[in-house]
């Protein structure tokens, strides 16, 4: 026969230790290698191209307004900043290979190509270079963007027929047309 004592503490322990691995770590965190992490991973590496262009602009607009007020003091505050952001389009890159598919891969490195073009021609050139080489970062960065989206099935992928509410969305835009 089952002690009642032994068989309460044997329920309570299950229930318990059933308790505590729901809420583990390992539950909550996102799937190496899953569409969640891809996803931040993707975002991380757009902030990151989106802030350096922002920044070669500012580069740009500084040259022209200031090229004989300003101290070496902003100079170097200048130089650790551009250092910054490109510490962390390396990094944001470094993490884009290791996560992505071979499409967002390719999207990245061209993305990254460009958007070094754009800071290396930031502030020693005219404006038509720095404007073409802006557009041609712009262009990766809506490239990449693009293939992400695949690559997460943001849109319905050729064998998904059934998504209701991506073809109501779709019927609702073509109504409003």
């Amino acid at each position: 026969m089952i002690d009642p004592t032994s068989a309460a503490a044997s329920a309570g322990t299950r229930a318990i230790a059933s308790a505590l691995l729901k809420k583990s770590p390992a539950r909550i965190a996102p799937r190496l290698g899953g569409r969640e992490e891809r996803r931040e991973v993707y975002a991380r590496y757009v902030r990151a191209h989106a802030d350096a262009a922002s920044f070669a602009q500012l580069l740009r607009t500084e040259k022209k307004l200031a090229p004989l007020v300003m101290g070496q003091g902003r100079i170097r505050a200048l130089l650790s900043m551009t250092q910054e952001r490109q510490t962390e389009m390396l990094s944001a890159y470094l993490e884009i290979r290791l996560v992505a598919n071979p499409g967002p891969l390719a999207a990245a490195d061209d993305l990254m190509s460009a958007t070094s073009a754009l800071m290396d021609s930031g502030p020693s050139t005219d404006d038509a270079v720095f404007l073409a080489a802006l557009v041609k970062a712009m262009d990766a960065q809506r490239a990449f963007t693009d293939r992400c989206r695949e690559d997460l099935w943001y849109s319905p992928q050729w064998w998904q027929l059934y998504r209701p509410s991506w073809w109501a969305a779709k019927w609702k835009q073509l109504r409003g047309k």
